[in-house]
């Protein structure tokens, strides 16, 4: 391995996950082959952190080093497993994005750490597929609830098409006071300004002494670019967006070409 290279942040859905929301062996085993050069791994993801635990298993990474969760929302040391660094939206902007919500016609839920949130009696299907995927229990609850319930990201949710649609309706005021991004094709995620895979991963540099330039990150969506850009060394996928790819220093094969393992052996050794 590099010298330079000390840390390797990881997106997951669309990364390190192929198509069928599985580890390839090739992935796997590259990934064993450089912690046992010494070298660390940070997930960084747009799920939450109960989404995740089955993978950091699946890894080893179980006991030590950190995880961020939620898009830069939420770092978890996995040694204690406590939080070290939360920003979760406040009461009072659940409230006007639940207004905004109800402007343009669009269903919400909320993700904390606590789980799924939602007002609807009436499941929407993809709250119940971000359910599903996360392994997240979905709670029904009065809004004037959800006051004390820390709210790490609230999001729309519809079919692609029509969440596009609805996406060109959000006003300006919106998009200059929150960090927004579209996720997955059916999620438009609305987080604190100051939330991002790339903030996060500075907060875990700075903890584990090392410095960007000596960082390795590998995303695939527009909500990796902001770690693509902190990092010294920045890959995007094959089957990255346009954005990702513009932000990244170098692309590699799809999610389902084993895509991290062909990063990691051409541009961390």
């Amino acid at each position: 391995m590099s010298n330079m290279i000390k840390l390797i942040a990881l997106d997951l859905d669309g990364t390190l996950l192929n198509s069928d929301h599985g580890i390839s062996e090739a992935n796997k085993q590259m990934i064993r082959a450089y912690k046992k050069r010494g070298c660390r791994f940070v997930l960084c993801t747009g799920r939450p952190f109960i989404g995740i635990t089955a993978i950091i298993e699946t890894l080893g990474l179980e006991g030590q080093g950190y995880a961020v969760s939620f898009n830069g929302s939420v770092i978890h040391d996995l040694a204690s497993n406590e939080i070290v660094h939360n920003r979760p939206l406040p009461f009072q902007d659940l409230l006007e994005i639940d207004r905004l919500s109800h402007a343009i016609g669009v269903d919400y839920h909320i993700q904390s750490t606590a789980g799924i949130f939602t007002t609807n009696h009436e499941i929407n299907v993809h709250t119940a597929f971000d359910s599903w995927l996360n392994k997240s229990r979905i709670n029904v609850r009065k809004l004037e609830e959800l006051h004390s319930t820390a709210i790490n990201k609230v999001l729309f949710v519809s079919e692609p098409a029509r969440l596009d649609q609805k996406i060109a309706e959000v006003p300006d005021y919106f998009r200059r006071k929150y960090n927004l991004m579209k996720s997955l094709d059916c999620f438009f995620e609305f987080l604190d300004k100051r939330a991002n895979k790339g903030s996060a991963l500075n907060v875990v540099a700075d903890r584990l002494g090392i410095l960007p330039e000596e960082v390795m990150a590998i995303g695939d969506n527009d909500n990796d670019v902001s770690m693509l850009a902190y990092a010294g060394v920045s890959v995007a996928m094959g089957n990255g967006s346009e954005k990702a790819k513009a932000a990244a220093d170098f692309v590699t094969k799809s999610n389902d070409e084993d895509g991290v393992a062909y990063a990691l052996e051409k541009w961390a050794t």
